[in-house]
């Protein structure tokens, strides 16, 4: 499988290994070549980060050097908010504001989730699951409290993404709080500066800025949708920012949608709109909280559903079918139609626990419409997740890809058991498939553990009751109730 990478510019043939399904995702020794973007008078023939605090952590060239190219190839490879072509001149010439220490480390602690060399791993992870790294980053975090900037962002941002993955809930939602509490404290949202400075700033600082806010916002949205509660960025800050980005770059404010020129700038298109409706589902399901989600159930639902009819009608013939095909495995595609499938078990997944008796029916043929639906839906997620891991990293979906496995798992586990006896085989395929795509996940995100056993175990209770076993295995009668695995 060929894979375009943006790291592979910087570095030259010789150095640089693309990998297929078959190769272990590795990249050798990684030694930037940066010569060719700078003048030979500031440009060494071999760049590398010399800094104090890299050596206090016993950190080699070639080990940071590695941990850079996992950074840049691996996880940022969908929300760009380091600029690549921007570290790597501020490298070579061994100074810059994204030298700064605590950026450095979190760059380099999250890189090492896709570490394929066992020294590494071993040498920055403690026995009981510390990242040495990202401990170092936290301490050098701590002095920014008083002139934090947008390099203090970045650094959250990623942080948030470690120790959400780690199981550190509350740190990496205080971490994710605070970065999207400091974009609109410091104006760093495009959506809040004036024209004019807009069109001052260069292209890369735009794209920064941009993906700063969307990167905040998915961590946002992960929060609300675990916790149940509304959102801090809201829709139209996003709204806001893709309307500046099209400013910055066209010199004007028309506000229909601009030229696509090619299949990915259509799907990012598509999928910056699905974020956008997105994050008002999240909002109004939430904005009174759990309790209350009944009052506003019907209205919301219909006109949310249909909304995410509309935008899906609207796809173009390639975008709606999906990643059927090679020519299709955009990382952008897979994560779009994950996505809108998990907004339909937001929509739905406390319509069978907290009916609106007032408005929506509470009969048995609107519960079994609604567990249609929600089945479909987690359907769908399973055969992606299948898909994506057959093709790529899983890691790469970050922990919202995680929660979204985790979302399709609690919804069979609940429902499978109540449908129709020839649909039973095919929705314990797919549970059987996600325990799959959870147990590769939790290796990397904590979060999908719990899913994963809790998988595990009504597998044994499915392939049970198909196989005729009247008594229960004393440890099934363990499995917890419906309602405590929908409340994930």
């Amino acid at each position: 499988m060929d894979v375009r990478d943006p790291v592979s510019e910087y570095l030259s043939p010789t150095e640089f290994a693309f990998w297929d399904d078959q190769t272990d995702i590795t990249i050798p020794h990684f030694a930037f070549n940066q010569c060719n973007q700078l003048s030979t008078s500031t440009c060494p023939q071999s760049p590398q980060l010399q800094l104090k605090f890299l050596e206090a952590l016993e950190l080699s060239p070639s080990v940071v050097d590695y941990l850079l190219g996992l950074y840049f190839s691996r996880y940022q490879i969908m929300l760009n908010f380091v600029s690549q072509q921007d570290f790597m001149a501020q490298k070579a010439m061994g100074s810059g504001p994204m030298l700064r220490e605590s950026l450095v480390l979190a760059m380099l602690a999250i890189a090492l989730r896709y570490s394929t060399r066992p020294e590494v791993n071993h040498s920055y992870t403690r026995p009981d699951g510390e990242n040495v790294l990202a401990s170092a980053a936290k301490k050098a975090l701590e002095t920014e409290l008083r002139y934090s900037d947008i390099t203090t962002i970045k650094t959250l941002l990623i942080l948030a993404e470690v120790e959400t993955s780690a199981g550190n809930d509350m740190t990496g939602y205080l971490y994710n709080n605070l970065a999207s509490s400091l974009i609109l404290q410091l104006g760093s949202d495009l959506g809040s500066m004036t024209n004019h400075s807009i069109i001052s700033l260069a292209n890369q600082e735009i794209d920064c800025r941009h993906w700063i806010v969307w990167a905040a916002s998915v961590g946002d949205q992960y929060w609300s949708v675990t916790l149940k509660q509304p959102l801090n960025i809201k829709a139209h800050i996003l709204q806001s920012s893709r309307l500046a980005v099209r400013f910055a770059r066209s010199g004007d404010m028309e506000l229909q949608n601009p030229s696509l020129d090619s299949y990915e700038q259509q799907v990012h298109e598509y999928f910056f709109a699905l974020l956008e409706l997105s994050r008002e589902i999240t909002d109004s399901m939430y904005a009174s909280g759990i309790s209350k989600i009944h009052m506003r159930m019907s209205s919301s639902i219909a006109k949310f559903s249909a909304r995410l009819e509309h935008w899906y009608a609207l796809l173009p013939e390639r975008i709606r079918r999906g990643p059927v095909s090679g020519d299709d495995s955009y990382h952008f595609l897979f994560i779009m139609h994950l996505l809108y499938n998990a907004n339909k078990i937001v929509l739905y997944r406390d319509v069978v626990q907290v009916p609106d008796t007032d408005n929506f029916s509470d009969t048995e043929s609107t519960i079994g419409s609604v567990k249609t639906i929600l089945v479909s839906a987690a359907i769908r997620i399973a055969r992606l997740c299948e898909m994506f891991r057959r093709r790529d990293d899983v890691r790469i979906l970050q922990s919202t890809g995680a929660q979204w496995a985790s979302l399709a798992a609690y919804v069979l586990i609940e429902h499978t058991s109540s449908l129709p006896a020839d649909e039973v085989v095919k929705a314990v395929a797919h549970l059987q498939s996600l325990t799959g795509t959870l147990k590769e996940m939790s290796r990397a995100f904590k979060s999908a553990l719990e899913a994963h056993q809790a998988a595990c175990l009504s597998l044994h209770f499915f392939n049970a009751q198909l196989n005729g076993d009247d008594e229960l295995p004393e440890f099934l009668k363990i499995l917890p109730t419906s309602a405590e695995y929908l409340t994930h």
